[in-house]
């Protein structure tokens, strides 16, 4: 199972969100459905030509504030004396992003011994979001989402289907790229949107 982040952007100046990252949990039958949903749309546009893209429910991102947690609702960094645990998870999840010049890559999959970190920075740092859906096209899949009491949607960067299939084989045959940490990383810039088939 492969974990991505993927960054996040609102879709206005008023939209008002915390929002900076996306996690998903690439699990076998998440990419299973992706690539049903994608051969559906296909076969559907086929019947009409005028069809781009489908939106589905779907609460599979964890949607995080990361700027916040740094810096800290009160100031300064969170809990770090208190928590020793929750201050190493987040020194770890610090070097990943660093290692993977994020923003500037717009996804990254975690290495699987990273995951139990991330958990325990999400227990602190999550964002409330309503009206999460999948956004399928052809070629690619992305997230949108409102932040609770928020006006306007929220968007995550694109995965293209190749890049699913990439990491899930993979994960599956070979070892990824080696960061300086000795973590293995894979990084992705931003998928451009799919350009409407026909």
């Amino acid at each position: 199972m492969s974990i991505v982040i993927l960054n996040c952007s609102a879709d206005n100046e008023y939209a008002d969100s915390c929002i900076d990252y996306a996690a998903v949990w690439l699990e076998p039958d998440l990419i299973a459905c992706v690539k049903k949903r994608m051969a559906l749309l296909r076969a559907l546009h086929e019947l009409d030509e005028h069809l781009y893209e489908m939106y589905y429910w779907d609460f599979h991102p964890q949607f995080f504030s990361y700027s916040d947690f740094l810096v800290g609702k009160d100031g300064g960094l969170v809990l770090v004396d208190k928590e020793p645990e929750l201050a190493s998870a987040q020194r770890l999840i610090d070097l990943f992003l660093d290692q993977c010049d994020m923003p500037n890559a717009e996804w990254a999959a975690l290495p699987a011994d990273h995951g139990g970190a991330l958990e325990t920075v999400l227990e602190h740092s999550t964002c409330r979001t309503e009206c999460t859906q999948m956004v399928v096209r052809a070629n690619d899949i992305m997230w949108t989402t409102i932040p609770k009491d928020g006006s306007g949607y929220v968007r995550t960067a694109s995965l293209a289907e190749a890049q699913l299939c990439e990491m899930e084989e993979e994960r599956k045959t070979a070892p990824l790229e080696e960061g300086a940490d000795g973590k293995n990383v894979t990084t992705g810039n931003f998928v451009e949107p799919s350009t409407p088939m026909g």
